[in-house]
């Protein structure tokens, strides 16, 4: 399995059997994708210009892409997909009295394939609850935005990840290796993050509850 980051927010991760793209983005907000490849299409917040330029991506087959934007169970070419809904979050004013802009949740992802469970937390609002957490309590590999305007605070994505404890966690959303919300984000796990790749393979032996934690750091498709 190879997973790349396209740019912004979008993730694409190619099995044997099925390609999946994650939260293609508005050609006319930000934008030509260079129109890749995919069987499934995820959503993370429909309507969102980050999150839903779906005709960006071109068949990876004979078909359209199959496009999923809300909770639910889900199983396509092989490819096993849970949605799970983020409740809404509101922004107070300064005096911390009545929400002034209520932002509507949005939909985290976990899917399982060859063998490899990844969630991906674009669609997070804030920490997980019980619900949550038992959801993507078993995940392999954790693909968690860092930087982007719509990401939950650096301190609440750090306290999550640690919650799930992965083998594998993959960032993605940051300007570049340097951006202080990687720095920052890497920094609170004590660990290094490995260098740049165009895109990283992992298999079943990358990963499991005898794997120590890694973080990987992809270069964008943009850059």
């Amino acid at each position: 399995m190879e997973i790349s980051w396209i740019g912004h927010s979008s993730v694409r991760i190619r099995g044997r059997e099925a390609t999946v793209i994650i939260d293609p983005w508005d050609k006319k907000t930000f934008g030509t994708m260079s129109r890749p490849k995919a069987h499934l299409i995820l959503n993370s917040r429909s309507g969102d210009p980050l999150s839903s330029g779906n005709d960006q991506v071109a068949p990876a087959g004979n078909q359209t892409p199959i496009i999923f934007d809300r909770p639910g169970e889900y199983e396509i070419s092989g490819v096993q997909v849970e949605g799970y809904k983020t409740s809404e979050s509101t922004v107070k004013t300064e005096a911390d009295s009545e929400p002034i802009q209520a932002v509507a949740g949005g939909t985290s992802w976990l899917i399982k394939l060859e063998g490899i469970s990844i969630g991906i937390l674009s669609g997070l609002k804030h920490a997980l609850p019980t619900t949550g957490k038992g959801l993507f309590a078993n995940a392999d590999v954790i693909l968690c935005p860092i930087g982007l305007a719509e990401a939950i605070p650096q301190e609440i994505m750090v306290k999550t990840v640690r919650e799930i404890n992965p083998s594998v966690v993959i960032p993605y959303g940051y300007d570049s290796e340097e951006d202080e919300n990687l720095t920052a984000f890497v920094g609170a796990f004590g660990s290094s993050v490995s260098d740049p790749v165009d895109s990283l393979t992992i298999a079943g032996k990358d990963v499991g509850p005898d794997i120590s934690l890694q973080i990987h750091y992809l270069q964008s498709k943009l850059s």
